[in-house]
């Protein structure tokens, strides 16, 4: 949500490149954690989720910062859109798999 919802909405864009950085760090930190338990085929996952990461807040950053702007309704929905989008992509799944699953 903090890579997309700042940028979308317009309303305070700098955090964007700052959530994109955390992720970057918290993904180099996965991939450490991975190598030191021998789980090797986790690695490339790892990485290249932070490269990703890590090229939006540069991107954000430095080449094409968002400008900052005011909420207004479209951006509004928009917003409440992804979110609801983002829910049932994490939760539909589970939801599926405990109606549907034979004990």
């Amino acid at each position: 949500m903090g890579l997309i919802l700042p940028a979308m909405t317009g309303v305070k864009p700098k955090l964007t490149p700052l959530a994109a950085a955390g992720l970057a760090l918290t993904m180099t930190l996965a991939t450490v954690f991975h190598l030191m338990r021998g789980e090797y085929g986790l690695v490339p996952a790892n990485l290249a989720l932070g490269g990703v990461a890590a090229f939006v807040a540069v991107g954000r950053w430095n080449f094409r910062p968002t400008a900052a702007a005011t909420l207004i309704t479209p951006h509004l929905l928009k917003s409440l859109a992804v979110l609801a989008m983002m829910a049932l992509l994490v939760f539909a799944p589970t939801w599926y798999t405990m109606t549907h699953a034979q004990f």
